[in-house]
């Protein structure tokens, strides 16, 4: 993630294409982020939007996830997946929030 809040993807040292589409609010302030080479997905922690992003691969938009009240995840500080790809953990403030994926 770049301090203008775009993802760059590398590969071996080399700039793969990589660009985030298909989202209806731009990504705000990113704070985390969490991918690995077996995941299907990239998830995004937005604290500007309150919001965590799921993309695919190629940076297109799959879903994102935000609190259901306004005032939940106002101060996103971190996020994390468990190994089998089916749990999200968004810490915010000081509480924890796990959302099954």
């Amino acid at each position: 993630a770049t301090k203008d809040n775009n993802i760059v993807k590398y590969t071996t040292g080399k700039k793969d294409d990589f660009e985030v589409s298909q989202l209806d609010t731009p990504l705000g302030n990113i704070v985390d982020f969490v991918v690995k080479e077996e995941f299907k997905n990239v998830y995004v922690a937005d604290a500007k939007n309150n919001r965590i992003v799921v993309l695919d691969d190629k940076g297109n938009f799959v879903k994102q996830y935000k609190y259901i009240d306004n005032d939940g995840w106002k101060d996103i500080k971190a996020i994390a997946i468990n190994d089998n790809e089916s749990k999200l953990y968004v810490l915010s403030g000081t509480k924890l929030y796990e959302i099954t994926l």
